[in-house]
Order: structure tokens, then C-alpha cells, then sequence
């Protein structure tokens, strides 16, 4: 019931609702840790809530026919993890749930080609992650030398923790900010969702620079 009604909490905050969320899956791991015998009787229904609106929802469409990328509701990290944690209680002295959880990971990460067709496809390709978890940066027509370096910068870890540690810019400053623009940009190379990311903020802060 906890997890079939979350949809009530959307009125909160970002940040509260993800706090909330994290909560709520914390304390199932925990009733399912200290009580088998409701962890036995609820397992297949937190599975199936987990991997259909949690995690993996399934792809909807639109009046016309074209495919809409629906978001989990576990969407950031942090939600996500403690779903996964969860997930892993679920499958602990249980064959059977650990054969299920390994079917739908299998089904949501490998979906039969049969379902979408290859224009649909093609359509919503570019919101979808990348196997190996990657995150590219689009060409906006002649950046393709500054996205190289961008994303040699990226992979320097001491250099990039360098870069997100920078102390906070105020709110009024960040559009034109390049250090802020730059922590903004590889934030969503590491947390993103999709295949690439859009470089056009940083390069609206560069404007007129030599």
C-alpha cells in the first residue's frame, strides 16, 4: 500500500518527495529483514510495483501512435539504490524471487525488438542511457574540438572533483558563470539519463571570450 499510493506525494518538493521516497523503501528493506513471513506474502507485489513505475515503467504513446519515455519514479541515484537494496532483500533465502528479479532486469534492460518498431525507435533512441554508462555531448554544429576536451576533462577524476568542488555560485550569477555551467555540465554526464548532453549554457558563458 505504501508504494501504491506514492503517487499522492507529488505535491512535495524535489528533494522531499526523494527523501521520502528513500524512506519508505528503507523502511520495507527493514520489515522484510525482521519479518519473513510478510516478506514472503508481499514479495511479488513490491516486485512488480519496483520494476513497473519504480524503476523500468513501461514506454507509453501519445494519440498518434509515437512513443513517450515514461520516468521512474525512483529518479535520482540515491532513490534508485535504496530500490535496488530493497530488490536484494526481496531475493535473500529466495530462489524463486531471485529467478523473477533476474527475468525482469533482463526483460526491462533487453526489450524485444518486436515491440517498437525501428522508426519509433529511432525517435526516442537518443533519451535512452547508454549500455556502458556513458554520456556523449552534442555537436551543435562546429564544437565537436571543445566537446573532445570537455570530455578528456571529464575523465580526469582528480581534475573533475576539482572542478564539482568549486565553491557555490549565487543563483544570479550561474547563467553566465563558466565554472557553475561547467559543474552543471558534468553533473549530467555523471547522473544523466540520455546518450548525450547539450553544451549550449556552456557555451552561451564563452561568448566573446578569446
Amino acid at each position: 500500500t505504501m508504494l501504491e499510493n506514492w503517487k499522492s506525494a507529488g505535491s512535495a518538493d524535489d528533494s522531499t518527495r526523494d527523501g521520502l521516497l528513500c524512506g519508505s523503501l528503507n523502511l520495507l528493506r527493514a520489515l522484510a529483514t525482521f519479518d519473513p513471513a510478510a516478506k514472503a506474502l508481499t514479495a511479488s507485489r513490491l516486485l512488480e510495483l519496483l520494476f513497473s513505475q519504480f524503476l523500468f515503467p513501461d514506454m507509453s504513446h501519445d494519440v498518434h501512435g509515437t512513443p513517450i519515455l515514461v520516468q521512474p519514479l525512483c529518479s535520482s541515484s540515491t532513490a534508485r539504490l535504496c530500490a535496488y537494496k530493497l530488490l536484494r532483500e526481496l531475493a535473500s533465502g529466495s530462489p524463486d524471487i531471485l529467478e523473477r528479479i533476474s527475468t525482469c532486469l533482463q526483460s526491462s534492460l533487453h526489450p524485444a525488438d518486436a515491440q517498437i518498431e525501428w522508426k519509433a525507435r529511432a525517435q526516442v533512441n537518443e533519451y535512452l542511457h547508454n549500455a556502458d554508462g556513458f554520456v556523449g555531448l552534442r555537436n551543435l554544429g562546429a564544437t565537436c574540438y571543445m566537446n573532445s576536451l570537455l570530455q578528456q576533462l571529464f575523465m580526469n577524476p582528480v581534475l573533475r572533483s576539482i572542478i564539482m568542488s568549486a565553491p557555490e555560485v549565487p543563483e544570479e550569477e550561474r547563467a553566465t558563470s563558466t565554472v557553475y555551467q561547467l559543474q552543471r555540465l558534468f553533473g549530467f554526464m555523471m547522473e544523466g539519463k540520455g546518450q548525450f548532453v547539450c553544451t549550449r549554457m556552456l557555451c552561451n558563458t564563452l561568448k566573446g571570450s578569446d
